[in-house]
């Protein structure tokens, strides 16, 4: 620091600041996607409208526009998704895979779209929730048609809800967890990989606590190398694996793919499209993991999950899972017992 005054600073007359050739940065909207690790259900929320998309397979037989009685409580579940919004308008829309013909197909999504409003129907209150029906046919891909998981994952029945959430809404009960078999630790004990995500250093991760800011869950990590090593090439690589639906992370090695479960629903962190004409997706968190860490040195790591999360509270616990048991990675995990501050 040196004592004196600030130096004066001249504009430039031949080369002025030209303010209307500064572009704006654009203004992301914030997602926040969410999957049934039971059911074959998962939602995608923006500030705008929340798509709910439910796999074809559980609500009809092949080739088939009959609800099936398999679907009931799929329904149900959609239904109570729909009237956790304010009253407004919703869309059902059907989709298909190439299998068939594109006119076949494109009937097939109609009468489908149709049946499950009429279905709605029963369950929702048409005059606040007022449903339209779309077929879309075999256009509208998330997934390559040359696999039959591919396929599996096209057909599908999405409802476009277009009203924001209820400010109050039902205290959701506690649900019991899906079976799991990963390793099971409590958020203060966590779990120690020995090679993690190929790499060759003893890692430590721990949950250290959450809390709620603006009614968003934040959760901190805690990771240590658990050896003496000091300017390592190595540190965390991050845990960035996604169900294909949710999207591709740019990077794989953040720490995105570190979802919260209530019940039988996973949430990830609060992603936001890339904002390029590349389609990928990047979560609110540390976008790149892997930089050095010395051992036995803490580093810190912070989630931000979406506030639509039902069935947490203030004083109350969490849970956190990377991955799920039909996951081919080994580093998969489920944190309880994660208290959240009062």
């Amino acid at each position: 620091m040196v004592d004196g005054d600030p130096p004066e600073i001249s504009p430039d007359e031949e080369d002025p600041l030209n303010l209307a050739a500064v572009e704006a940065a654009p203004l992301l909207p914030m997602q926040a996607l969410s999957v049934d690790l039971l059911e074959p259900i998962h939602e995608q929320a923006d500030a705008e409208s929340v798509t709910v998309s439910i796999g074809s397979d559980v609500l009809f037989d092949s080739s088939s526009a009959e609800v099936s009685e398999q679907a009931q409580d799929v329904l149900d579940d959609a239904a109570a998704r729909i009237s956790s919004h304010e009253p407004g308008p919703v869309t059902v829309i059907g989709h298909t895979d190439d299998v068939d013909d594109e006119a076949f197909n494109l009937d097939l999504s109609r009468r489908r779209a149709e049946a499950v409003a009429k279905a709605l129907g029963t369950r929702i209150d048409t005059e606040a929730y007022p449903l339209t029906t779309e077929g879309r046919g075999e256009s509208e891909p998330i997934a390559d048609n040359t696999t039959e998981e591919g396929r599996a994952r096209n057909r599908r029945v999405e409802l476009e809800i277009t009203a924001p959430l209820r400010e109050t809404r039902e205290p959701a009960e506690a649900a019991e967890l899906p079976p799991f078999d990963g390793p099971v630790s409590t958020g203060e004990e966590g779990v120690r990989f020995d090679e993690f995500v190929h790499v060759p250093r003893p890692v430590r991760l721990r949950a250290l606590g959450a809390r709620f800011v603006s009614e968003h869950l934040v959760v901190t990590l805690e990771a240590v190398c658990e050896d003496d090593e000091v300017d390592s090439l190595y540190g965390l690589e991050g845990f960035a694996e996604l169900p294909g639906y949710w999207g591709t992370i740019r990077w794989g090695r953040t720490n995105g793919g570190i979802a919260v479960v209530t019940g039988s629903t996973m949430t990830g962190p609060i992603f936001h499209d890339s904002g390029t004409d590349e389609e990928y997706i990047e979560p609110l968190t540390d976008l790149y993991t892997a930089s050095r860490m010395d051992g036995g040195v803490p580093r810190i790591l912070e989630l931000v999950y979406p506030r639509t999360i039902t069935g947490l509270a203030r004083g109350g616990t969490v849970t956190l899972q990377y991955g799920d048991s039909g996951s081919y990675l080994d580093d998969r995990f489920r944190f309880t017992d994660i208290p959240i501050a009062d």
